[in-house]
């Protein structure tokens, strides 16, 4: 199952009825920073194990996502093939998780 949202309300709101294994934020969304989304997933204690690729594409925010790294599992500086996400995913959960990189 994959979701996408595109605002921080939104992300919260899908967290809320899924669990996923793996979330992939923007450093800039709409109507907040992503960076701060992740850091609420990261000290929940439900949401522990799931794993966290920032996307970041302006530089200020690639330099701050990499000072807040303990937030994020993986940083990818946009724009990043398609390739790069799925061998990240592959990096970062077990084999049966992850659909599509075979």
């Amino acid at each position: 199952f994959a979701a996408v949202a595109d605002t921080v309300a939104r992300a919260q709101a899908i967290i809320e009825e899924f669990m996923p294994h793996a979330e992939i934020v923007d450093c800039n969304l709409p109507d907040g920073p992503g960076l701060e989304f992740a850091a609420r997933i990261r000290k929940s204690e439900r949401r522990k194990a799931t794993k966290i690729i920032a996307m970041a594409g302006d530089p200020t925010e690639v330099r701050l996502a990499e000072m807040l790294k303990s937030q994020y599992d993986l940083i990818l500086r946009k724009p990043f093939p398609m390739r790069d996400l799925l061998e990240a995913l592959a990096r970062l959960l077990p084999r049966k998780e992850v659909a599509g990189t075979q």
